[in-house]
């Protein structure tokens, strides 16, 4: 799978899958370009029909700046546009980090509220 750039003014309502849009994974900072990578669309997109509930997007995309000020890892995924931070009303974080698990993402962190998926090359796993 590949990382796509977007533009959230022109395609910010283009749907990336049946349940996605390109605005879901835009930085919170307000910048233009978001960069997606399919392959994450795809793993949200199983987790979303596994569990038959709208996923929340608490962050995807950073620009190196936002993910410095927001006190992101160096090498941080979401700074390649290969990670999200994920809930599910009425799902606990730890089913869908055993649900994610199932499907072999690359990177997979357990914290409290949220689960964090992204699609590195390599396994990472860690509890926050």
């Amino acid at each position: 799978m590949a990382v796509k750039s977007f533009s959230l003014a022109q395609e910010g309502s283009e749907l990336l899958s049946p349940n996605f849009r390109v605005k879901e994974f835009a930085c919170k900072d307000g910048s233009d370009t978001i960069y997606i990578d399919t392959l994450l669309i795809y793993y949200l997109q199983k987790i979303r029909e596994h569990f038959g509930r709208p996923i929340r997007i608490h962050s995807a995309y950073r620009t190196p700046a936002y993910n410095k000020k927001v006190g992101g890892a160096q090498e941080s995924q979401h700074v390649l546009g290969k990670a999200a931070d994920i809930q599910i009303n009425g799902i606990e974080p730890k089913r869908i980090y055993d649900y994610a698990n199932s499907l072999g993402v690359g990177g997979l962190g357990l914290y409290p509220s949220f689960v964090h998926i992204d699609c590195r090359v390599g396994r990472a796993r860690w509890n926050g």
